[in-house]
């Protein structure tokens, strides 16, 4: 039997169309640390240094849904990989982007994944390294090859986002079952699609089984 834990997942979604107003860029930018102002100036893609403002954006959103401050992203800190996380906190979040959306999810007490991915034109050869002959052979047999590959393409990346090890981790290590569990060696972690875009896919990975109606999910205009 397996027993649910009470809890609330949080995702919220928002645009991004590379065309961030005035407003929106300085109410933003009130939020970043100085070292995360700085990171912009890196970016060569303006749509990229969008997401990444929209994506901190989000943070606070997110995680003021868990009862944190306006100036919660001064206590963020960075995994070797790069995984944001809040020290000494049950707090977990992740962020994706893909196309014209950005997507975070966070809740408490439980690790979590997320990745959002746009539906395009795919080479089944360029996957080799992420999915089993057999993976690729019913992929290449399916109605929607797209479709099938990068729906279970955004369910691995979400259980590598959630596990925080990166790609020190080959997906191929990653077994999908039912694509409602994964299982990454002794771990098993589980799955739920996020209803969205039909030109995406975007799937959350935790390692707490979680009922889909505690799943909240906001789409907001920034």
């Amino acid at each position: 039997m397996i027993n649910f834990i009470e809890m609330e997942i949080h995702i919220v979604v928002a645009g991004n169309d590379g065309n961030l107003s005035f407003d929106a860029h300085a109410r933003i930018s009130d939020l970043l640390t100085s070292s995360m102002r700085e990171k912009i100036k890196n970016f060569h893609s303006l749509k990229d240094s969008q997401a990444f403002m929209i994506g901190r954006y989000l943070m606070v959103h997110s995680l003021k849904k868990l009862g944190f401050s306006d100036s919660i992203l001064d206590s963020v800190r960075f995994s070797d990989t790069g995984r944001p996380y809040l020290p000494n906190s049950t707090a977990d979040f992740n962020l994706s982007h893909s196309g014209d959306y950005v997507v975070c999810a966070s809740a408490r007490n439980v690790r979590i994944g997320v990745d959002i991915q746009k539906i395009s034109p795919i080479n089944l050869s360029d996957f080799s390294k992420v999915f089993s002959v057999y993976e690729l052979e019913k992929f290449g047999n399916a109605n929607d090859t797209d479709a099938e590959l990068i729906a279970s393409w955004t369910m691995k990346e979400a259980v590598i986002k959630a596990d925080g090890r990166g790609f020190s981790i080959s997906p191929l290590e990653i077994v999908l079952k039912d694509s409602k569990y994964a299982y990454l060696n002794a771990d098993i972690w589980y799955i739920q699609p996020i209803p969205f875009d039909p030109k995406y896919f975007v799937h959350i990975a935790c390692d707490q089984v979680i009922k889909p109606e505690n799943i909240y999910i906001e789409y907001i205009c920034i």
